[in-house]
């Protein structure tokens, strides 16, 4: 399911957040912008 995160959010142009530090590596390899979790909890 990961790779599907990572092409949806490509596709959209849509940064993804992830907990996952396999996932924004793969999602940083394929240019996608990765945000931090932490912006939306308070």
């Amino acid at each position: 399911y990961d790779s599907v995160y990572i092409a949806l959010a490509k596709h959209l142009n849509c940064p993804l957040i992830t907990l996952d530090q396999k996932q924004a590596s793969a999602a940083a390899q394929e240019h996608v912008t990765l945000k931090p979790i932490t912006e939306f909890v308070a």
